[in-house]
């Protein structure tokens, strides 16, 4: 009977004291997991987070947007320099943290994947095909007729160019204004050039790209709601 008890007693104390520790460690677990997502957010998605709206930039059509005009794209594709083809969410984010999303989020890894991807194989198309766009309204007679008057060409130019590609007025209400004395025949240019081939692929790829980052920010946006990391990976 007394070594029943000696017995209990280890075992009980024995039992106890793994539990403690079994209790210190899922703490200490809980606490870095939860150190690590707040690392990833901070780190990581945030700073992406930043990198994608500079993204989204460069695919909107607007006043205070990028300079569309025959001279500036016609620089830019024959430079030297050409940032797309460098092109990194890593430029953003802390490299190890951002290599990690593919073990806690790879949905949305892989989408910034495809996106970096296509930035770097098909950015200059995208170029491309607004310069080809800008030429066509150039060269076309109807537009010479539509300019004369203006003391900068660039302003009815980029009317007919956000018009034709379905540019609410609202996102340049100041060139707007200066063209709206003409506005039978930005109209008229307007649908001239909506349905041609070369507004169709512009539009086409920027509605393309504007939907895919558009749907990485929502993606991110919720993951920093979250409150619980999910996977596994090799800091925890």
């Amino acid at each position: 009977m007394v070594w029943d008890n000696i017995i209990f007693t280890i075992l009980g104390g024995l039992i106890s004291g793994l539990v403690g520790l079994f209790i210190e460690w899922w703490r200490e677990r809980i606490r870095l997991k939860k150190k690590h997502f707040k690392d990833i957010k901070r780190k990581c998605l945030k700073p992406i987070l930043e990198g994608l709206h500079d993204l989204r930039k460069e695919f909107e059509f607007r006043e205070g947007g990028p300079e569309w005009d025959l001279v500036k794209l016609r620089e830019t594709l024959k430079s030297e320099f050409r940032w797309w083809e460098f092109f990194s969410f890593k430029r953003y984010a802390d490299t190890l943290l951002y290599e990690d999303l593919r073990n806690h989020f790879p949905d949305l890894y892989q989408e910034l994947q495809n996106i970096e991807l296509w930035v770097k194989n098909e950015f200059m198309t995208y170029l491309q095909s607004i310069y080809e766009l800008l030429k066509l309204i150039d060269s076309d007679p109807e537009f010479k007729e539509f300019i004369k008057g203006f003391h900068n060409q660039i302003i009815p130019l980029k009317a007919v160019l956000f018009s034709s590609l379905g540019v609410d007025k609202s996102e340049w209400p100041n060139i707007y204004l200066q063209v709206k004395h003409k506005l039978n025949e930005l109209i008229y240019l307007q649908n001239k050039f909506y349905n041609s081939v070369e507004t169709q692929k512009v539009r086409e790829i920027t509605n393309h790209m504007i939907i895919t980052i558009d749907r990485c920010i929502k993606r991110i946006e919720e993951i920093l709601l979250e409150t619980k990391l999910r996977g596994k990976c090799k800091y925890l």
